[in-house]
């Protein structure tokens, strides 16, 4: 394996980090200023994608590539699309939490919520995990299977 392939692979695991990072501040999404800002990044971020296939860096499928760079820009619109939906289906805002009860406050929003919809609050972080991790895994799938 050479340096270019480390250097390679180990930007795809920074993508990969940073739609898991997406994940756990969705908090955040809730503000249109902040979602816009974290849009315009992962679309640049997802472009850097594009010139690394313009100039013949990759190691892998050439949409696998797309796909995992443009991954955090998929991540950051299948949350906040769950997020409306849970908001016009169940009426209530949602909020992320842990495992210990406790809510998960973004970088700049401070959470305050009741604990007494706590299952409702479990499901929908239970569903804002894994929807984008699943959707993302099943599509990088296909791809692999039918284009490459």
């Amino acid at each position: 394996m050479t340096l270019s392939e480390v250097y390679f692979y180990m930007l795809i695991i920074i993508y990969v980090i940073f739609s898991v990072l997406i994940v756990f501040f969705s908090e955040d999404l809730k503000i249109r200023k902040y979602f816009i800002r974290f849009f315009k990044i992962t679309f640049l971020i997802g472009w850097i994608g594009v010139v690394m296939q313009y100039f013949g860096w990759n190691y892998l499928c050439k949409r696998q590539l797309l796909l995992m760079t443009f991954s955090p820009c998929i991540t950051l619109i299948i949350v906040k699309s769950i997020m409306k939906l849970f908001e016009f289906v169940f009426k209530k805002e949602p909020f992320f939490v842990s495992q210990g009860k406790e809510p998960i406050h973004g970088i700049w929003i401070k959470n305050e919520w009741n604990n007494k919809n706590f299952f409702y609050h479990f499901r929908y972080s239970t569903f804002i995990m894994a929807s984008p991790i699943m959707t993302i895994a099943i599509i990088y799938g296909i791809i692999g299977r039918n284009f490459c």
